[in-house]
């Protein structure tokens, strides 16, 4: 009875003690799976974070996106102000420089060669209408023995009084050359001496010599024809020009069937022909340049004058410089 009893008293304690371990067990599987879900959530939680920060970025973004695009269209809006003003500015000159002849400098790079040849050129031009320009007076007293005729003048005549401009005073024998800056200048100085001093002066206008140009190989049987002139004009329609501003000079051969036509011309006309650089003369096209005879003497070699108005005693040879003639030196060259 007594060994039952504790029999089954073990089995009891056996049973309460497997129960306590699938209690235990239970306990600390619930406890795993509750700290794995508190890690699932904190990831989560993560990843929720991530993605937050993200869109924040991305908003950010967006708004710095947006007030580029605001400054962008508030530029071109600018710009398009700019050049509305600018257009208008630029009709306010163009208006100016039509009213006032204000020639703008143009806005293209030069070379520096480019820059010289254009200011000699300018200078050049400038020189020559200032020599086309000048008006000169040959003014001379009728007593032969008065040497001051330019104090005379002084006294008499105020160039400031008469508006007379003058570019310069030369002393000749017996009177002076008065060099005008325009024919307005030398009409009224002339008004003015005849005025104030009468008999005593005798006031002369020096005339220009008109300059020369040479027509080449011209045809023979042309140059004998009857009103050369008046061909030349028409066939090449030089318009405003006429036959008091062309003369034929002179010509001389150039080959067996053509001639040089050395022409007078004036300088409006020789600079509308130094342009062209060539005129039609019948079945031709003749090339036409300026004409400078240069004198040189046959004895000394020398320019500007003759063999007959040389003053040197010594003859001088123009190959070697030496005291003989081109021909005793070409024959002894022969020689060697």
């Amino acid at each position: 009875m007594t060994r039952r009893k504790k029999k089954d008293e073990e089995e009891q304690q056996e049973d309460k003690d497997e129960s306590y371990l699938s209690k235990n067990n239970a306990n600390t599987t619930i406890e795993q799976e509750v700290q794995y879900l508190k890690k699932l959530l904190e990831t989560k939680n993560e990843i929720i974070l991530d993605k937050e920060r993200y869109i924040n970025q991305l908003v950010n973004e967006n708004r710095r996106l947006q007030e580029h695009y605001e400054l962008i269209i508030s530029s071109i809006v600018d710009k398009e102000t700019i050049i509305t003003s600018l257009g208008k500015i630029n009709e306010r000159v163009e208006k100016i420089e039509a009213t006032t002849s204000y020639t703008r400098c143009n806005d293209v790079i030069k070379s520096y060669s480019g820059a010289v040849k254009e200011s000699k050129k300018s200078r050049d031009e400038k020189i020559v209408d200032k020599i086309n320009n000048t008006q000169k007076l040959m003014i001379k007293s009728t007593d032969k023995s008065n040497s001051n005729v330019l104090e005379d003048l002084k006294k008499s005549i105020d160039p400031a009084k008469s508006n007379i401009c003058v570019n310069s005073v030369r002393r000749v024998n017996n009177g002076i050359i008065l060099s005008c800056e325009n024919e307005v200048s030398m009409s009224k100085l002339m008004a003015s001496i005849q005025g104030e001093l009468g008999a005593n002066f005798t006031v002369n206008e020096i005339k220009k010599y008109r300059p020369r140009m040479v027509i080449n190989n011209v045809e023979c049987a042309y140059t004998k024809s009857e009103g050369l002139i008046e061909k030349i004009l028409s066939q090449n329609e030089f318009g405003i020009f006429s036959s008091d501003d062309i003369k034929t000079v002179t010509t001389f051969r150039c080959s067996e069937s053509t001639l040089n036509v050395v022409i007078e011309v004036s300088p409006k006309f020789r600079k509308t022909l130094l342009d062209r650089g060539h005129i039609y003369m019948g079945w031709q096209r003749c090339p036409v340049r300026d004409y400078v005879r240069i004198i040189r003497c046959y004895k000394c070699s020398g320019f500007g004058h003759m063999e007959k108005n040389c003053i040197h005693s010594k003859v001088s040879c123009p190959l070697c410089a030496g005291d003989h003639l081109e021909e005793l030196f070409k024959l002894y060259e022969s020689q060697f």
